[in-house]
């Protein structure tokens, strides 16, 4: 919410005048009380300054309302509280304090941020999703802490530890920490203790000068009548250690992360029910700490409307002063009217002022202080066109189109340019595993499971001309697919002809992998993903199960652009699984410096990116327990670093991931969404340009945007790809730039030089590539595109594609350029980016 009963009256008025208009009335109103001043009566300033401002005030405070009434439903939704002794006590999500045990089923969202302690799963797991944190809609992960995860509700209860971490940060993915049990069977819940922790790295914890603070906010058990209505607060003496247990002091501290988190706003899915500890609460929580105060904003039509009224303002002068000029004229003309017995005023100063500012008066209404009116009502009835347009209603969800405020019209009637994500934007993140290549032999799979060995025009190939490594590496290649991932299994019992059938039902974060996993499990392949705990993962390899231990495990991050694990096989040897992109996997293998090897494998990369194919290559190499003897140890001081942890594991795990061994590659299919190109299309003729910002490679991005209608066959392509060096980045920018600039373009012709006077993005000091980085809006369309007469046939359409490489040079160096060249593309294609740099774009 916006305002509160307090400070509604004063902060409404003092952003209403704001406003041009309102603040000249208001001078208005104050002169036409001074006596003798104001040729009417006072009382005609003030109605209409009152009723317009009135009528905005109860605009605004309606939508305030409906933001509250929002608020309230969010707050007082009841949140379930584990007791002494396991029981659960219902209290409002508002009540929730910091080291309450919490427990939340299926379906519901999080209270709070809190450490997961239990989970109902077998696999001492979760699953979220964050879709109201961060957009994405699928499947998320989250552990149970280590030392607690096989605890019943009841003994959790009444575990005395404690948990020390970081303060409250607004990094959603960001959070470290040590869960200490110390022992013992107390009647008291655990207790956190937010450490501040100094630059040097050493944590303070002052526990003991705060201990009655912490009684209130940890030990605090909450009575109500049956009602709901709560019936008193009582506090429990607790024990409290006066200082953290450290690792060295405590054998049985665990490392806990972001993966054991579970972050206020996710919410529970396909999990009957967790138990976890409330460790920020309220505005502490990362969800809160990331919400911008609802401010005043101004509209494009708002900073026009100041600006017409300021002329009209110099207009209103300006026929002031005539008046006033016009009247000494008047009455200076010798006793024309001597039987009003007038009197002198022509030499008196004060008197030509006081003349002024009547004649203001009588012109007051030169400006239209009605116009606010209008256009306040006209966009209050415009949302409701909004909530009532069937077009908008999802019948999926049941859920109509809900303007929340009466300013979206215009807000998006000002869109200009798009950025769109292609992955569960343009496509359906329906994954299906279509095609791939162990060593150099190629493979097709059909959709019903049925895999041909192809060679690269596609035909049938010949098996006798497999390599003799061939089985070899077909077995590593779907060993590192079921491995190598972080899929999920959850075995569903179903009715068959007289028998109930267990089938394995697979969840992931991530469509690509639940796919490799999925097609690798038919029964053409035959490598079942059938088990996974926190230390093994079982595979059945044409029906024999075989049960790897897990050692060591980094998930995929847009840092590092690939995954790995580290297993020990049930011949006890150790092996690293690898799978990313090829950008950071070939140069790792060991033939990653062979030329006509990695020539070989970026053509197999091309080959399945003309496809629009999502490719992913996978490597692998054994692993000696006396290499491991140093890289274990390594990896397991690492992981329970309190600090810079995920930092310390991607450097462990840099040190292992090499010399790897080449296996091949994965091609998955990502369906375009229903209406997509046609959706593209009408952005287009509206004149809003679409940047399409993608992980993919380019060939697949670029088939990608041509099936769904970014780029047609006829749009010139302006590529700026690998390049790493600033000056020849900056020279490739300015080329492209010429080339659009000495063509005729949707733009309007042929732009002259850098100025940029039909793109809506103009240079502040005119000149082609200053030092600083300022732009302004043309004035002209308002940033539109200005179609001229030059006719389609005529017209030549543009885009930029950039990928990662040159995007991270570009944004370091040469900003303007970029700025300049893309503001006059008809659209942008970008590629291998990181979610940072889409960010930073």
């Amino acid at each position: 919410s916006k305002y509160t009963l307090w400070n509604f009256l004063p902060k409404n008025l003092f952003e209403q005048f704001q406003r041009v208009a309102n603040f000249y009335f208001m001078i208005m109103m104050i002169l036409s009380w001074i006596p003798g001043l104001s040729p009417v009566n006072p009382v005609t300033s003030v109605l209409p300054l009152v009723f317009v401002v009135s009528v905005t005030a109860v605009k605004q405070a309606y939508e305030d309302m409906q933001r509250h009434k929002a608020d309230d439903e969010i707050n007082l939704t009841a949140t379930r509280l584990v007791c002494d002794g396991g029981h659960i006590m219902q209290v409002h999500n508002q009540d929730v304090k910091v080291g309450d045990l919490v427990q939340v089923c299926e379906g519901e969202s999080f209270p709070c941020d809190m450490v997961l302690l239990l989970s109902s799963l077998e696999s001492k797991e979760a699953y979220i999703t964050t879709a109201n944190l961060d957009g994405e809609t699928s499947l998320k992960v989250r552990n149970c802490a280590a030392a607690t995860a096989h605890m019943s509700v009841a003994t959790l209860s009444r575990l005395e530890a404690f948990v020390e971490c970081g303060p409250p940060t607004p990094h959603l993915y960001s959070f470290s920490g040590l869960l200490s049990v110390i022992g013992g069977d107390p009647a008291v819940p655990i207790a956190t203790h937010p450490t501040r922790l100094n630059s040097s790295g050493s944590s303070h914890s002052p526990l003991a000068s705060a201990v009655d603070e912490m009684a209130d906010a940890f030990g605090r058990e909450v009575e109500y009548e049956p009602d709901g209505s709560r019936k008193k607060v009582l506090h429990r003496s607790l024990s409290i250690a006066n200082s953290a247990p450290s690792t060295s002091e405590s054998d049985s501290a665990v490392p806990i992360d972001v993966k054991t988190l579970l972050l206020k706003g996710a919410r529970l899915k396909n999990t009957p029910y967790v138990v976890g500890l409330a460790v920020y609460t309220g505005r502490e929580s990362k969800m809160m700490l990331n919400e911008q105060p609802a401010g005043h904003k101004f509209s494009c039509i708002e900073r026009k409307l100041n600006k017409y009224l300021c002329v009209f303002f110099a207009l209103l002068i300006a026929v002031a002063l005539l008046s006033v000029i016009f009247h000494h004229e008047w009455v200076d003309t010798a006793v024309r009217f001597t039987y009003l017995e007038q009197s002198d005023e022509s030499g008196s100063l004060g008197t030509g002022i006081e003349i002024f500012f009547t004649f203001i008066l009588l012109y007051n209404y030169f400006i239209p202080i009605s116009l606010y009116v209008t256009l306040e009502m006209q966009k209050f009835l415009g949302s409701l066109f909004i909530d009532w347009d069937e077009t908008m209603y999802d019948r999926e969800q049941d859920a109509p189109a809900n303007a929340r405020t009466s300013d979206l019209i215009e807000e998006l009637g000002q869109i200009e340019y798009m950025f769109v994500d292609k992955t569960g934007t343009l496509t359906d993140n329906c994954m299906e595993f279509r095609a791939g290549t162990v060593g150099t032999a190629h493979f097709r799979l059909a959709a019903d499971g049925n895999v041909t060995l192809v060679d690269t025009a596609g035909q049938p190939a010949d098996k006798a001309k497999l390599p003799s490594d061939h089985a070899h590496m077909w077995n590593q290649y779907f060993l590192t697919v079921a491995l190598c991932n972080s899929v999920q299994i959850d075995v569903q019992a179903k009715p068959a002809v007289g028998q109930m059938v267990h089938q394995l039902h697979y969840m992931s974060v991530s469509p690509d992998e639940e796919a490799l996993v999925k097609a690798a499990a038919t029964p053409q392949i035959g490598y079942v993903l059938q088990a996974r705990g926190r230390d093994f993962v079982e595979v059945a390899v044409n029906g024999e199960p075989l049960r790897f231990k897990i050692l060591h495990a980094c998930e995929f991050s847009s840092e590092r652009m690939r995954s790995s694990i580290i297993v020990q096989g049930p011949d006890q040897q150790m092996y690293l699984y690898c799978k990313g992109a090829e950008s950071t996997i070939l140069p790792r293998t060991v033939h990653g410096g062979d030329s006509a090897e990695r020539a070989r494998v970026l053509k197999d990369l091309d080959l399945y990116s003309r496809e629009g194919l999502r490719t992913m290559v996978l490597a692998y190499r054994p692993i000696s327990e006396i290499e491991y003897a140093t890289l274990g140890q390594t990896l397991r001081a690492a992981e329970r670093a309190l600090e810079r942890r995920k930092d310390q594991v991607y450097a462990a795990f840099e040190q292992a991931e090499r010399e790897l061994i080449y296996l091949g590659i994965t091609a998955v299919e990502d369906r375009l969404q229903t209406g997509v190109p046609e959706c593209m299309k009408r952005l287009r003729a509206a004149g809003i340009h679409a940047w399409v910002l993608t992980g993919d490679r380019i060939e697949t991005a670029i088939n990608v945007s041509m099936a769904a209608g970014h780029i047609s066959q006829r749009t010139k392509r302006l590529p700026v790809v690998g390049v790493s060096d600033s000056e020849e980045c900056r020279n490739i920018l300015r080329e492209h730039r010429l080339t659009v600039a000495a063509s005729p373009s949707e733009f309007g012709g042929a732009v002259e030089g850098y100025g940029l006077t039909d793109s809506g993005l103009t240079p502040v000091n005119g000149q082609a590539h200053s030092s600083r980085h300022h732009y302004h809006r043309s004035s002209r369309g308002a940033g539109r595109p200005h179609r001229s007469s030059v006719t389609a046939a005529e017209t030549s359409e543009y885009v930029l594609v950039i990928d990662g490489t040159s995007m991270l040079t570009a944004m370091a160096d040469c900003q303007e350029e970029l700025a300049d060249l893309a503001s006059v593309c008809n659209s942008v294609l970008g590629c291998r980016l990181s979610p940072k740099q889409k960010a930073d774009i």
